[in-house]
């Protein structure tokens, strides 16, 4: 398997590869070829222009002016004859030569005979050159506004680019071995720099995966790279978090299943052994073991509830309801707590609030959160609840006065069996994952929902759902026939 170092490494050399291919072919196979195309386009347009000049204007002072100024910049020689190949002006290069002058008499005249003839405004003529440049030579017949006829030609020979060539080639030579070595060293200090900090993760990956959840990486950059050090970290941290819960949810379902288990089991060999005939006592005893009985089927349901939550196998009926309704509904399941416990139940009825969603898991919400605040609220045993109205939405808090949440548990509160108080003491029947389930209920309804606390001053949760305006009434749900069903299905949630 080829390492990342050695890919990043061939492939910035590649890169480089690519730059220099074209360079040496432009400035070194394709430039002389390229020159002697540009040159002969020059002389070309060169006698096209020449050919307007004199067509327009004349044999005229300015005609000249321009004449040599173009001849000038095009680098070719002009020579003008009358139609009988009579000289008029010649326009030179004095650098280097004209083409038309090296030729013989017979040559130039035959030339200027086809001019004469052909009376075509461009004629190419093949010359062999007496000089060691390549030339090219152009007649053109003209015949200007004015009535006169002309014999013009254009000749230039085209330099050669051969020790232009020799000298580039030098220098791309002394440009490309030190950029090739360059650019191999970039190359590879790049690709370590890449791959050290992947290759770290990588073994950070492999002591996770032998159960090392502990391993972190250091971040030393705030590239992608950095990201994903700092996504590393953040999963290492969620693994931990989650290994921990699983050995408390290990640990506190143990105790509560050990604790009804070895009650059940010992009022049960009592009754076998000692009270079976004492009526009063037996029945006592039952009782014991009917509620314990209880305690695990609550235990076990929960657990399932929460499995299918999260599986996804429990899907919700959302119908209108009257939240204000519910919420006293649920309250009134505490009669007992009130009457025989001392406990304070605070609420305001603000009257029919109707909202939309699954009332009994809703229900289920509520006393969940009020189930939590019983277990923790203070020695005054106070619980408030608001449903506090909102241009839009209603909100529900749950307070209570005890000793609140630190600051590093209130996002982990809702997971699974995770406990604030590890010490398993409970003022009611609970299972330890209530505020799970809530959470999953809420999410379902995509409603906002949290927990505010200071540590030593209670806490207070809260949810918010959507106020429904305009509806059918005879399609709300009621509340008090949810309390049957909650009471045969959802007993000691």
């Amino acid at each position: 398997m080829e390492s990342i170092r050695f890919k990043l490494w061939t492939t910035i050399i590649a890169l480089i590869f690519i730059i220099l291919t074209p360079i040496w072919y432009f400035q070194v196979v394709r430039l002389e070829q390229t020159y002697t195309e540009t040159k002969i386009k020059d002389a070309l347009n060169a006698t096209s222009a020449l050919s307007v000049i004199f067509k327009e204007e004349g044999m005229t002072a300015k005609t000249g002016e321009e004449v040599s100024t173009l001849a000038s910049e095009k680098e070719v020689c002009v020579s003008i004859y009358d139609e009988t190949a009579h000289p008029i002006v010649d326009y030179k290069m004095n650098t280097i030569g004209c083409v038309f002058e090296q030729l013989d008499d017979l040559d130039k005249s035959n030339v200027l005979y086809h001019i004469s003839n052909l009376k075509s405004e461009m004629i190419t003529f093949e010359v062999e050159s007496n000089s060691n440049y390549p030339a090219a030579l152009y007649g053109s017949y003209v015949s200007s506004d004015t009535g006169e006829n002309y014999l013009m030609v254009v000749s230039t020979y085209i330099t050669p680019v051969g020790r232009v060539l020799e000298v580039l080639k030098k220098q791309l030579m002394f440009l490309t071995v030190p950029l090739l070595i360059a650019g191999t060293l970039l190359a590879f200090f790049i690709a370590r720099s890449f791959s050290q900090p992947i290759m770290k993760l990588s073994r950070a990956t492999s002591e996770l995966a032998k159960g090392n959840y502990d391993t972190r990486v250091v971040v030393d950059s705030d590239d992608e790279i950095g990201v994903l050090q700092q996504n590393f970290n953040y999963m290492g941290e969620q693994i931990s978090q989650l290994e921990e819960l699983r050995r408390d949810l290990i640990a506190n379902v143990s105790h509560d299943l050990k604790t009804p288990l070895t009650m059940i089991r010992g009022y049960a060999e009592t009754i076998r052994d000692l009270t079976g005939d004492f009526p009063e006592k037996r029945n006592q005893q039952l009782e014991i073991i009917i509620e314990e009985s209880d305690r695990l089927n609550a235990l076990v349901n929960d657990l399932l509830n929460l499995s299918r939550f999260q599986s996804g196998q429990i899907t919700l009926e959302p119908k209108v309801f009257d939240l204000n309704e519910m919420i006293v509904s649920t309250i009134n399941q505490y009669n007992f707590l009130i009457t025989n416990q001392g406990y304070t139940f605070e609420y305001e009825d603000q009257g029919t609030c109707y909202v939309y969603g699954d009332v009994l898991r809703m229900k289920q919400v509520v006393y969940n959160i009020l189930n939590n605040a019983v277990n923790h609220t203070g020695e005054d045993k106070y619980i408030r609840v608001e449903l506090i109205k909102k241009p839009e939405k209603y909100r529900v808090e749950i307070s209570d006065t005890g000793m609140g949440i630190k600051k590093e548990d209130l996002n982990r509160i809702w997971d699974r069996y995770y406990k604030i108080d590890k010490s398993g003491k409970r003022r009611v029947a609970g299972t330890g994952i209530g505020l799970a389930i809530v959470k999953q209920i809420l999410s379902a309804h995509e409603a906002l929902f949290g927990v505010e606390s200071e540590y030593g001053h209670g806490a207070t949760f809260y949810f918010e759902m959507y106020r429904v305006e305009h509806f059918n009434k005879r399609n709300v749900e009621r509340v008090k026939v949810v309390d049957i069903q909650i009471d045969h299905d959802e007993e000691n949630v």
